[in-house]
């Protein structure tokens, strides 16, 4: 499996197993990281006006957590928007047992589907090419 490139991950076929959406693999406070990814996406578009998405749906986040090659931890939290398939995500990264998270990522795509099925099909032989926001790691 290739190594995931941020925001190249369209053109990447995976090949893993789906994740378990039911259980996460780690705990975390899925108000906080909603909270948060629904701040940054809210001040990404006051910043850049021109580019924002509209309608974005900050009511029903997806939200999933995904543990990733080195154990990583990730959680994604994306949204959906009323521009065609277009939406907004996230990506928080978990760097302790702790419950805390840091943002590592966030940005728009065209087909926010075929993002949450790519997300969706991460698992722990995956790496994600993103640089670690955590400290000594």
């Amino acid at each position: 499996m290739g190594t995931i490139r941020w925001p190249a991950y369209l053109l990447i076929a995976s090949l893993s197993t789906m994740a378990d959406a039911a259980e996460p693999p780690f705990k975390y406070d899925r108000q906080q990281v909603v909270e948060l990814a629904v701040a940054r996406i809210r001040a990404e578009a006051q910043r850049y006006p021109q580019s924002a998405i509209p309608g974005v749906d900050y009511d029903h986040p997806l939200v999933v957590a995904v543990r990733a090659r080195h154990q990583r931890r990730f959680v994604f939290v994306s949204f959906t928007s009323t521009l065609a398939n277009w939406g907004a995500y996230v990506v928080f990264e978990q760097c302790s047992a702790s419950q805390n998270v840091l943002r590592s990522a966030s940005g728009k795509v065209i087909n926010i589907e075929m993002f949450r099925d790519l997300v969706s099909r991460i698992d722990s032989t995956t790496p994600i090419e993103l640089r670690s926001v955590c400290p000594h790691q």
